[in-house]
């Protein structure tokens, strides 16, 4: 199945049901080229303060800023950055914390927020993209899109409708493991804007992950086991006490936590990304919901629209072909993210994981001939596919080191 040049000939409208980064960025850059696109989310425009539960924190490597800089998205002065080579003080305890260092790689901490306002508002420049706001896309309302669109784009997340009314055959697969996330305005205290911080959790739960917020502030994510995430709902002060001492000390921290956005971690594989009706195509996680421990899952999806737009564009490109590599890549990805879930619950559980840790990533100094570099280091490299990483991992037949660990 191929598009060949229709898209850019004979499309005369693409909608993409999901206005999130990946939706966002695939309109832009079809945009770009002159080709309408009505773009439909249920929540509000983000450039007049729908902020709704946007303000998470996530990580952009340079796999994915690439992909955003096609659509002329740059500007990133005053993000919190993630560089390796110090330690970090909570300013809450004065005691030292536990940092994943990513190696000295330079990795961009963004609000998902501000993010996607400086994609929307790029798109929209094109004057080709309409959006749509507070739109809720019915069965009814999906079945006049179909009819009526030469191609339709799922791009509205782990729980796609969209997905589901195209008829792809997929398979949801919720993980032992959750999420709270919240944030936390703290502005008598001084955060380090250079680090992302980890807390780890006792008795193998889980760990804190906590960013700076664009809007002032702190972005806490707890990441833990899901018994763990009941114990925290049910006595929030005696978790905190017990595991987490620092955020104990933050003002209306319980009601915080209370009210605070809870989910289980998903995995989401589709049978195909091609829809068997031919006129659908579902990317980012509505295609793959991959867990957070690799911080590849917001940049996997942003190179999803790129490197689609780019090959609906293109002359005689296989659709088809395009899809299944993407499939392939999204399947590494998610064997090398959940190695990375035993390693850190491991890291958390077994000290003698952190010495290993460190004595292999000493060696890859001493001998950076015989020593891959680490994992992060890899798949945060836009030359470098998922599916090769995988292969170097699996060649190597050795432990996941993601970084180094400091106490």
């Amino acid at each position: 199945y191929s598009f060949c040049t229709l898209l850019v000939k004979q499309m005369r409208k693409v909608s993409v049901v999901g206005g999130g980064p990946a939706g966002m960025l695939l309109a832009g850059l079809l945009g770009t080229r002159g080709v309408a696109v009505d773009v439909f989310d249920k929540l509000g425009d983000i450039r007049e303060g729908g902020l709704d539960n946007r303000y998470l924190g996530l990580f952009l490597t340079k796999r994915g800023e690439g992909s955003v800089n096609k659509l002329g998205v740059t500007g990133w002065d005053g993000v919190a950055t993630v560089i390796g080579g110090r330690r970090v003080v909570c300013p809450l305890t004065g005691k030292s914390l536990r940092v994943v260092d990513w190696n000295g790689d330079t990795v961009k901490v963004l609000n998902r927020s501000d993010l996607l306002r400086k994609i929307t508002e790029k798109a929209v420049e094109t004057g080709h993209v309409t959006v749509h706001y507070n739109t809720d896309v019915t069965p009814s309302h999906f079945a006049h899109l179909h009819a009526t669109s030469d191609l339709v784009i799922a791009a509205d997340g782990v729980h796609s409708p969209t997905r589901a009314n195209l008829s792809v055959p997929h398979t949801k697969t919720p993980l032992d493991i959750g999420y709270c996330w919240a944030h936390i305005t703290c502005n008598t205290l001084s955060f380090d804007t250079t680090r992302v911080t980890v807390w780890p959790l006792r008795h193998d739960m889980g760990f804190v992950h906590g960013t700076p917020s664009a809007r002032g502030g702190y972005n806490v994510t707890f990441v833990m086991r899901k018994e763990a995430l009941q114990k925290l709902e049910e006595d929030t002060e005696g978790f905190l006490s017990k595991h987490v001492t620092a955020f104990s000390k933050v003002e209306g921290i319980h009601d915080i936590l209370k009210n605070a956005v809870k989910s289980p971690f998903h995995i989401v594989s589709c049978d195909s990304y091609l829809a068997p009706c031919k006129k659908g195509i579902i990317i980012g996680d509505a295609a793959h919901a991959i867990p957070p421990y690799l911080g590849q899952g917001l940049n996997i999806s942003l190179e999803d629209a790129a490197t689609l737009a780019e090959t609906l564009l293109v002359p005689d490109a296989s659709l088809a072909e395009f899809l299944q590599q993407r499939k392939k890549e999204a399947e590494s990805c998610l064997s090398l993210t959940l190695e990375q879930e035993r390693y850190l619950f491991s890291v958390i559980k077994d000290p003698l994981t952190v010495y290993r840790t460190r004595y292999h990533n000493y060696m890859r100094k001493v001998l950076p001939s015989w020593y891959s570099p680490s994992v992060r280091e890899m798949v945060n490299n836009p030359m470098m596919r998922y599916s090769q990483v995988l292969e170097i991992v699996r060649r190597q037949n050795g432990p996941l080191c993601i970084g180094r660990v400091y106490e």
